[in-house]
């Protein structure tokens, strides 16, 4: 008998679930993670012993070592279980043990299984059946992600990344949805569906399959099992052939849908039954959801319409669009979503409860190996967003990719087909950018399954702090006007600490970045005609910004280009103010063109130098300069006017 379990990766929802089961079936427990969480907190709580930090000690006393899928093979507590002769597993082969003798309800897919799972679990505890449940996420009502009840069901979210639902053999399967993800594992979508099939192979002799036929697919997979001899049973809306569908939606005073429930039982000797069900969170994918969660309900047994009146007090579960919060007259949403359908989904669900609000989606893509191959999803995905702000990748398990490939090519992308797309590179610039331009009445989604859930909390502090009053520019006509002359080069409230050689600077009201000398005289020619202020940045080697940044516009000036003329006489190089004047002299010195040899320490732009006849050495530019152009405002015909001159 193991009395004894140790975890390694305790401080992930996968891994602490299993600890609360443990734990609450008498087993002691203790684990170990690399830093401190909330799911870790939880697992104290409960009894369990957890250590921050790897250390060959930490697995003295176990008879079992379970580890998470991120847990490598060379990792200090494996080895030091191995060479004491104590059995270590991957949480996908301790499964069966710890829900041997149960009936065990699996939930699987590639969206809602979290929320599926959720459901089933709370409908059977409001009925007083005290299930053992593992889900992904805490869940609103419970308080908890996973509780050992006294019943014989255990209801498990069943994840298929690492082939984890590969352990688990369970009497009632449900497959939500089935598309193409996890392609770090999973590199086609074939290889990702045969796991699925594999998945349903593992359902009991005496067991069933439900799915959501409204998922291709699900139905592909439907007609696998079906094929294999297993038991089926279909949900969806407004299919009145399938075995559980729904009819009559009408959105609620809740946001969510309300509608009736019909059913045709498992039992053949059951006549049809119906029942009314009025959801508290929003979306037709949660109609859809909740489909699939009475559908497990009947096939245990249970009477639909009790489980339908549970369900409508369902209030769901963490980081599933969660509010967060309404301050300052925006409202504050926390949701999952990372999957282009899920987001697209998600999208939906929130113009639906909040049509006439302006709706921010501020996405943190998750993992460049998802990113890159489901790219082309996302590129649609945002189309019920009024304004969409993406962060950079979240790495997750993996490494940046050689080829440089990040969020500012998925920007490029997503604005194909929306206009108001725009990159941030970090949360501090989200909550500039936020803070500057949402007002009364906006809605702000942030979709993240990293660690961009950090973003509300920020919000909430910064709103709070303006006395519960929104700190925001409500009119900002000139960032409209800013926007509709500059289009996807502007870039609002960026930190200028990273364009100055000291690294310090607060943000910009507004960056725009010019490349060329023709673009650098446009961007100030219309900073002009409009009255924006406006300053041009060089390479920043002699300015200080302060920590409260700079009001107007900034124009980077990173006009580079450089021609040297060694036919002419004296040899000539014509160069743009955005060159590193160092820089350009060691060229020059390598082609052999004498001097500017003097120059090849001196830091900044060479429009820098310009300005400030730049010296060393006993020589200075002013010696070497036959022509600059410049731009400035001259007064004709009685308007000022930019000129050009030499």
């Amino acid at each position: 008998m193991v009395k004894h379990v140790h975890l390694i990766g305790i401080g992930g929802s996968g891994l602490s679930a299993i600890a609360i089961v443990l734990l609450e079936s008498g087993i002691e427990v203790s684990g170990s993670d690399r830093q401190f969480s909330p799911f870790v907190s939880q697992v104290q709580a409960a009894g369990g012993v957890v250590v921050i930090g790897h250390r060959a000690a930490n697995v003295a006393g176990a008879d079992l070592v379970v580890r998470s899928s991120a847990i490598p093979d060379d990792n200090v507590e494996v080895l030091a279980a191995l060479e004491n002769g104590i059995p270590v597993l991957k949480r996908v082969d301790f499964l069966e043990t710890l829900t041997e003798g149960k009936r065990v309800v699996a939930v699987a897919g590639t969206h809602g299984k979290t929320t599926t799972t959720g459901m089933v679990a709370w409908m059977l505890h409001k009925l007083n059946l005290d299930p053992s449940y593992i889900i992904g996420a805490v869940s609103k009502d419970l308080g908890s992600n996973a509780h050992a009840g006294k019943s014989a069901v255990f209801v498990i979210e069943a994840d298929e990344y690492d082939g984890m639902f590969l352990g688990l053999i369970p009497e009632i399967a449900l497959v939500t949805s089935l598309e193409h993800d996890h392609p770090d594992c999973y590199p086609t979508y074939e290889d990702y569906y045969q796991a699925f099939k594999m998945f349903t192979d593992r359902i009991q002799a005496d067991g069933v399959l439900i799915t959501c036929d409204d998922d291709p697919g699900a139905a592909k997979l439907h007609q696998h099992a079906k094929a294999a001899g297993i038991r089926t049973r279909r949900y969806g809306i407004d299919h009145s052939d399938y075995d559980y569908f729904a009819r009559g939606l009408t959105l609620n005073e809740d946001g969510g849908y309300s509608f009736e429930a019909v059913c045709h039982p498992c039992q053949e000797d059951h006549q049809i039954v119906s029942a009314p069900v009025s959801l508290r969170i929003p979306g037709k994918h949660n109609v859809r959801n909740a489909l699939g969660a009475l559908a497990v309900i009947d096939c245990l047994g249970v009477p639909l319409e009790e489980a339908a009146q549970a369900l409508s007090e369902f209030h769901g579960t963490g980081r599933r669009f969660e509010i967060y919060e309404t301050v300052g007259g925006v409202t504050l949403i926390d949701d999952y979503a990372h999957h282009p359908t899920e987001i697209r989904a998600t999208l939906e669900a929130a113009r639906k409860r909040y049509p006439n609000s302006m709706l921010w989606a501020v996405w943190q893509p998750h993992t460049y190996s998802r990113t890159r191959t489901l790219l082309d999803g996302y590129r649609n995905a945002f189309q019920d967003a009024d304004r969409v702000l993406v962060l950079e990748i979240y790495a997750a398990r993996e490494s940046a990719p050689e080829d440089g490939f990040s969020s500012q090519q998925v920007v490029e992308t997503i604005r194909e087909v929306h206009s108001s797309c725009h990159y941030a590179a970090d949360l501090t610039e989200a909550r500039n950018i936020l803070l500057k331009r949402m007002g009364v009445d906006d809605v702000v989604i942030v979709l993240s399954a990293g660690d961009a859930d950090q973003l509300n909390p920020m919000l909430s502090d910064a709103l709070h702090k303006a006395g519960g009053s929104s700190p925001v520019h409500l009119d900002d006509p000139l960032g409209e006007r800013l926007q509709d002359a500059f289009g996807e080069r502007l870039r609002v409230d960026v930190s200028l600490s990273r364009y100055t050689a000291a690294r310090i600077g607060g943000p910009a009201d507004y960056l725009l970045e010019a490349r060329s000398a023709d673009e650098l005289a446009e961007m100030a020619q219309l900073c002009w005609e409009m009255e924006a202020p406006f300053m041009i940045l060089g390479g920043g080697s002699n300015v200080l910004i302060s920590d409260q940044g700079l009001r107007g516009v900034v124009i980077l000036n990173h006009a580079r280009a450089i021609r040297f003329d060694r036919e002419a006489s004296p040899p000539t190089v014509w160069a743009e103010s955005g060159v590193n004047f160092g820089a350009l002299a060691r060229q020059a010195a390598a082609l052999g063109l004498a001097g500017l040899a003097w120059a090849g320490g001196i830091p900044g732009t060479l429009g820098g130098a310009v300005v400030g006849n730049a010296g060393a050495h006993g020589s200075q530019l002013a010696d070497r300069l036959e022509m600059a152009e410049i731009l400035q405002l001259k007064q004709q015909m009685g308007t000022m006017m930019p000129v050009r001159e030499e």
